[in-house]
């Protein structure tokens, strides 16, 4: 009985022939279909909403700082945690 090793020339040539339409196929759609393009457009609006995102979290850090500078000045270090601590606890326990 005669061992069949390896692959056929037919099966290999078929392969290639797939491998080539493929790539045909993936390079008209990268040239033709702008996605270069639309990479680029997508890489912007990323950028432009991450500054803004910044932006936004500096304002609301700066108006934190603010909120509790205020509580501090009025209530103190020591006391402030006190009282924010019971407050919790307290309104825990009424639930």
């Amino acid at each position: 009985m005669k061992k069949n090793e390896g692959i056929t020339l037919i099966a290999l040539i078929i392969t290639i022939i797939i491998l080539v339409i493929l790539a045909a196929v993936s390079i008209t759609a990268v040239t033709q279909g702008n996605i270069i393009g639309w990479s680029s457009d997508a890489a912007a609006k990323y950028i432009d909403q991450s500054n803004l995102e910044n932006t936004t979290l500096s304002e609301f850090e700066s108006r934190w700082l603010s909120v509790d500078s205020v509580l501090s000045s009025k209530l103190g270090n020591g006391r402030r945690n006190r009282r924010w601590r019971r407050g919790i606890h307290s309104r825990a326990r009424s639930r």
